[in-house]
């Protein structure tokens, strides 16, 4: 996605780290509820260790991260419904 010229790098790094959270917190929720998951199997990195395995900072804040990339999708639904596109 990074190196496809239909993304700017923001936008791709935003799903990149949308798509990181949903994965963290989905297993997250399955070690809660015991779904299987062996005590071994059971660790996950660290979220820095994640985000610099992604090329995103170590110090991102993901839920401020996508608060900011949901308005932003907002406000371009609506520019977009504005001039007639949606």
């Amino acid at each position: 996605m990074r190196a496809d010229d239909n993304f700017l790098p923001k936008d791709a790094s935003n799903i990149v780290a949308a798509t990181l959270r949903n994965c963290r917190k989905l297993l997250g929720e399955a070690q809660t509820r015991g779904r299987g998951i062996s005590q071994a199997a059971a660790w996950m990195p660290t979220l820095a260790d994640d985000l610099m395995a992604l090329g995103l900072p170590p110090e991102m804040d993901l839920d401020k991260t996508m608060a900011q990339y949901a308005e932003q999708l907002v406000q371009a639904r609506r520019t977009l419904k504005a001039v007639g596109i949606l």
